[in-house]
């Protein structure tokens, strides 16, 4: 998180992370296209492709743009660190992936976004992943649901596609006093509206 987290939410929001006198005056964040980045050696470069040192390789994996706005909703959400991806899936799959491995379960809201759904359901158990669905809107069936190979609970407040709302409070705590990682998608409440880190 930054020290700059004195500063108001709009403030964090429209100018963390950024100088407008590193790039040449410019009030607004420029928008980097570039695919490939220039280093001084191999050695830099595999340095930088390794995580060793900080810097860009390629535009596809990570650029300067995209660290910003990785940096300020970070600030925004009361978190540590971000990360950005092209769709929600993505950081669904990463997020899951990161986490899970075969023969781990995750105990899953009953309504969530349909394509979640679906890799909930037939996606991760062909992972050997099991999925355990779960009405998140009674904390005493997530407790119920919650086994010895649970590594994880997930859902979504406001829930897609009826805007349902879950407690995250109340199953954060029942997760964390278990040693459970809580993942929420907050899609549909930005961190203006909903932070749950």
């Amino acid at each position: 998180m930054s020290d700059s987290q004195h500063h108001g939410f709009a403030t964090r929001a429209i100018h963390l992370g950024y100088d407008p006198l590193d790039e040449q005056g410019a009030l607004s964040p420029p928008l980097y296209l570039t695919s490939t980045y220039t280093q001084d050696s191999i050695e830099a470069f595999d340095r930088i492709r390794l995580g060793e040192q900080s810097g860009y390789v390629y535009g596809r994996t990570r650029n300067p743009t995209q660290a910003l706005l990785e940096e300020r909703l970070a600030s925004l959400e009361g978190a540590e660190a971000g990360v950005v991806t092209a769709s929600g899936m993505a950081a669904i799959s990463a997020t899951l992936l990161s986490l899970l491995q075969s023969g781990d379960e995750i105990v899953v809201d009953q309504i969530v976004y349909g394509t979640a759904f679906t890799l909930f359901a037939q996606g991760l158990p062909r992972l050997g992943i099991n999925a355990v669905f779960a009405d998140f809107t009674r904390p005493e069936t997530v407790a119920a649901a919650i086994g010895p190979k649970t590594r994880a609970v997930y859902f979504e407040t406001p829930a897609n596609p009826n805007l349902r709302l879950v407690d995250i409070a109340a199953i954060s705590a029942i997760a964390r006093g278990k040693g459970l990682v809580t993942i929420v998608d907050t899609t549909f409440a930005p961190p203006g509206l909903q932070r749950p880190a």
